[in-house]
């Protein structure tokens, strides 16, 4: 969690349309069993909201930002991952675009 006016992030305003990565990391668990989730997002920031500042109390911003890649990992394994940059879409490790599209779109 960051409170208060990051600079850095209101710098990512308006950059490349792959020039912002995140990555967010965590557990899920029960009494049984725990999982590691994984996510790494790039794209571009389109949208800064402010919220309301008051003075004494922290503070939120919300950031819109369209990605053109992302990555969900559950225990170190991929589940999930598109790039539109270089259409690549695999779902559970496995590509799920058949190379006939990617020949019709002169891409392989």
């Amino acid at each position: 969690f960051m409170g208060g006016a990051v600079r850095e992030l209101f710098l990512k305003y308006g950059g490349t349309i792959d020039g912002t990565l995140l990555r967010f990391a965590g557990e899920y668990y029960t009494d049984a069993e725990s999982d590691l989730y994984e996510v790494e997002m790039r794209g571009r920031v389109t949208e800064i909201d402010m919220g309301e500042a008051k003075q004494g109390e922290a503070t939120s911003h919300t950031y819109a930002i369209k990605n053109t890649y992302y990555k969900l990992s559950v225990n170190d394994r991929p589940l999930w991952e598109i790039d539109l940059l270089n259409f690549i879409y695999r779902k559970d490790g496995k590509d799920i675009v058949p190379d006939r599209i990617r020949s019709a779109l002169g891409l392989g």
